[in-house]
């Protein structure tokens, strides 16, 4: 049986790889095996099914022998393996200390494997390593992605041993106020990687944490959550190559009221291009209210504020407004994307008044995705204002007598760019007999988010419904579902059917139909 030291010997002969392997190439092979690792911060069964079955792929033959180490070493969560790569390092005390020189074999083994290493996951205590073990070599040299679960796992001074100049992000999640660790690890991060790129900080910090986050000039995204208050946010502005700005201010007031005539409190995010909020309306409403210029093409509001139909909706419909409001006034030219969500749609109406419809003309969209309960009269009032989007996306509650096959229409009729549009739609809905044109709609998929329970799927049912649907979108090339829909099978029907009539063409469609509605001749006894 061959182990991890039979790969690397040069004695291993290891079967011949067959001419299909040979024709493969090795970028193909690395996407291959990297498919087969599960995520980093995944449970930790699959995880280890899925290193086990790279080992086995790399004991296979020497074509599978590089692309599937690369994979299997490509994600870590211990440096063990490394460390016991070093005969010259041992354990002493419980800590890795070096006890003689460090032969070249040993030291180039190492160094291959080391830069393999390209994401790695502090799931865990680091062993203790002695200073001086590693005085020659930089434990992950290749390094791109840092993820602290929890900073109890910071402990100082093995942590610095995963820092390297080639880090581009890093991920502390569960930080606090108080805990120790947070600076010493911020200011070694500040001499070994200070241009890092992305910082994901999960958790209140404190402002000491802010003044060295502000130190890495080159960040161009960072997402963070906690109390944030506007010198800080005045203060995040400064930073010359932020492109993306991710904020959860839950535990966040609103800013007062800005007078009109105090231009000096804006706050320009020059470079910013995506933005995403998570929290009361009212306060992202006051935030957005201070900020000026830029040139943002994404935005993402979430709203945190639960509140059923049955409540008041005076007060949520201003503030939806009022954010909509500020997005048309401020970045109208350059907006691409939007996206509103609640943080129940299935509870949460995503109330809207005039003033909502107005903001929504003024924008020129690419994307927009309202996750919220969205009526039939609402999506028949937005249509007509959204004719440049082209990836639609609204939790739509289902009404009865055929009003979900009516919006259908509305957004084949008034959103001619569409290629992509995701709505709930009801499978026992039974569509109207109006709509008998042919229509020359581009739609190329249909996402069906549709809760029903599972049912036989009817034959005259699944023909009147995919005969609307090749007449609303003649050239539609998928049919999806949500997973675990109980409808799923019914739509797979009548994607079949659409299929067969682009297929077989309009005259022989038609001929079908007929054929298919004819109803059933009877047999008269004597």
């Amino acid at each position: 049986m061959k182990t991890e030291s039979d790969i690397d010997s040069p004695s291993w002969t290891a079967a011949s790889p067959s001419s299909s392997a040979q024709s493969l190439g090795y970028d193909i092979l690395t996407e291959i095996f990297e498919n087969l690792n599960d995520p980093i911060d995944g449970p930790p069964s699959p995880r280890l099914r899925s290193k086990q079955q790279l080992y086995r792929a790399a004991l296979t033959c020497k074509a599978f022998r590089d692309p599937a180490l690369d994979a299997l070493w490509k994600y870590m969560d211990t440096i063990t393996p490394l460390l016991q790569m070093l005969p010259a390092v041992e354990i002493i005390n419980n800590t890795y200390t070096l006890c003689e020189e460090i032969q070249d074999a040993d030291l180039q083994r190492f160094t291959s494997y080391s830069k393999k290493i390209r994401v790695f996951a502090l799931q865990n205590h680091l062993p203790s390593i002695s200073p001086f073990a590693l005085s020659r070599m930089t434990l992950l040299p290749s390094l791109k992605k840092l993820i602290c679960v929890s900073l109890n796992f910071l402990m100082m001074p093995a942590t610095p041993f995963l820092l390297s100049p080639t880090l581009e992000t890093v991920e502390l999640r569960d930080i606090s106020v108080n805990h120790t660790n947070v600076r010493p690890f911020m200011y070694a991060m500040q001499q070994i990687v200070p241009d890092l790129k992305y910082f994901v900080i999960r958790g209140p910090s404190s402002p000491q944490t802010w003044e060295h986050l502000l130190q890495f000039r080159h960040l161009c995204s960072l997402e963070l959550s906690g109390i944030v208050d506007l010198p800080l946010f005045r203060q995040l502005s400064a930073l010359p190559e932020l492109r993306g700005l991710v904020i959860d201010m839950q535990s966040s007031p609103p800013l007062l009221a800005r007078p009109q005539s105090a231009a000096n409190m804006m706050i320009a995010f020059s470079q910013l291009r995506t933005l995403s909020i998570t929290g009361n309306l009212f306060t992202i409403a006051s935030y957005l209210e201070h900020m000026h210029g830029g040139q943002i093409t994404n935005v993402l509001i979430k709203s945190q504020s639960e509140q059923s139909p049955s409540q008041s909706r005076s007060p949520q419909q201003d503030q939806w407004s009022l954010c909509t409001h500020v997005i048309a006034t401020q970045w109208a030219q350059t907006l691409r994307s939007l996206s509103l969500k609640t943080s129940n749609p299935d509870r949460v109406q995503l109330q809207t008044t005039p003033d909502f419809y107005v903001s929504m003309s003024k924008l020129c969209l690419e994307s927009l995705y309202i996750d919220g309960r969205f009526s039939t009269p609402q999506c028949t009032e937005l249509a007509p204002l959204i004719q440049t989007v082209q990836d639609l996306r609204i939790y739509f509650v289902d009404c009865p007598e055929k009003k979900s096959f009516r919006v259908l229409h509305t957004f084949s009729t008034c959103c001619p760019h569409l290629t992509k549009l995701e709505l709930r739609l009801s499978s026992y809905t039974t569509p109207p007999r109006s709509y008998g044109f042919m229509s020359s709609h581009g739609l190329k998929v249909l996402v069906i988010g549709s809760d029903d329970t599972p049912h036989l799927p009817n034959l005259h049912h699944v023909l009147k419904v995919s005969r609307l649907l090749h007449n609303l979108f003649p050239y539609l090339e998928a049919i999806q579902t949500k997973e675990g829909s109980g409808s799923a099978g019914f739509w797979e029907h009548v994607y079949e059917m659409i299929k067969a009539f682009q297929e077989v063409g309009e005259t022989t469609c038609g001929q079908a139909e007929t054929v298919a509605r004819r109803p059933k001749r009877r047999k008269w006894r004597k």
